[in-house]
């Protein structure tokens, strides 16, 4: 955490201020052209910028740091979601309850489908980081 930190405070000390004022209109932005429009710059001057190593970095990070605070606020929400689908299960109205049970099952089946990659994935790596230590002994 303190070396992304650090690396974040270097970025954001090599952008120009016009960077700095730009970066986070285009960040909030639905699109490019319009956070370029609000920013007073053209895209070619953001896509320009984009080739800049500290620039891109802030980019990444900004983009990083929005992505993190919406899967945040999401999975505040799943709680709720989930008891609301439950919820459904007990309507008396019979295709509202059929529509939850296939929902709910479909869910729990992807789940599991990730679960089970999961375990691959986690195998495949243990066994590769076998061979690189073998590798490694010759």
């Amino acid at each position: 955490m303190i070396s992304q930190n650090s690396q974040i405070s270097s970025n954001s000390l090599k952008l120009s201020n016009r960077q700095k004022h730009a970066l986070p209109l285009i960040a909030a932005a639905k699109s490019v052209e319009e956070g370029c429009r609000a920013a007073g710059i053209t895209a070619q001057t953001w896509y320009n910028w984009l080739k800049d190593a500290p620039f891109k970095a802030e980019v990444d990070r900004q983009r990083e740091a929005v992505t993190t605070e919406a899967l945040d606020r999401l999975k505040g929400s799943v709680r709720v979601a989930v008891e609301c689908l439950r919820s459904l299960l007990d309507v008396d109205e019979k295709s509202i309850r059929l529509k939850a049970c296939g929902e709910v099952l479909d869910y729990f089946m992807k789940a599991r489908e990730i679960e089970g990659i999961e375990r691959r994935l986690d195998e495949i790596e243990r066994i590769m980081r076998q061979e690189e230590a073998r590798e490694r002994q010759r």
